[in-house]
């Protein structure tokens, strides 16, 4: 199997890992901590989701406004085998905010918008523009690093696993479905939730469909 086949194979991990960023804000909480940023950091979607599948001609569920994850629109289609394929995501160190899309086949951060630059001088707002966005790219590396360590562990089949299937399930006893708390700095929710549907990228057919959400073999 050649490096492409092998890139292919494994596109799954990263709308597994949004799923499991989208699960772990909901009943865990919005902090996060890793080696890339000093001190704890806060996650939390913001107002674009898109929900898809990795089986040939899926369709994609596209979430606008208000807070999609809390939406009874976009947790029917995680019941429904999808992954959460792109997400709107704020993250908020200190009183730094930055903003972005998050593309999980890929892992690729689009639409940044970083923290205010505080330098004066010109090469100095550059370099400080670059660490910001070095920062930000960190962070959601070493929580996909995070996310990977788990993934391939005991630990996932024995207890996250069955957690996430039960949370996706709605089953009784798992936590409620709430919007993250409130911040100073959240934009004002918009009234309504648009959801729109288009047909995804057909895959290498020649490949297993991906028919497992957040499960099966790791190769």
């Amino acid at each position: 199997m050649d490096l492409l086949d092998k890139m292919n194979r494994a596109t799954f991990l990263g709308p597994e890992f949004l799923t499991w960023l989208w699960y772990r804000t909901e009943t865990q909480g919005e902090i996060f901590s890793c080696p890339q940023m000093e001190g704890p950091f806060e996650i939390w979607f913001d107002d674009r989701l898109v929900v898809g599948s990795t089986m040939v001609n899926a369709q994609e569920n596209f979430f606008k406004g208000g807070h999609p994850p809390t939406s009874l629109e976009a947790r029917t289609a995680l019941r429904l085998g999808k992954l959460a394929t792109e997400a709107r995501l704020r993250l908020v160190s200190g009183t730094k905010e930055w903003s972005f899309v998050l593309k999980a086949a890929s892992m690729e951060l689009s639409g940044v918008k970083i923290p205010g630059i505080l330098s004066k001088e010109e090469d100095d707002r550059i370099y400080e523009r670059l660490y910001l966005l070095e920062q930000v790219d960190s962070a959601m590396k070493g929580l996909f690093g995070q996310f990977l360590k788990l993934r391939v562990s005991e630990t996932w089949n024995q207890t996250e696993l069955p957690a996430i299937q039960a949370w996706v399930g709605g089953a009784e006893g798992t936590a409620p479905i709430e919007a993250p708390r409130p911040m100073s700095r959240r934009p004002a929710p918009m009234t309504e939730t648009v959801v729109e549907e288009s047909t995804e990228t057909p895959r290498n057919e020649e490949l297993p469909p991906w028919e497992d959400p957040v499960g099966g073999p790791v190769d």
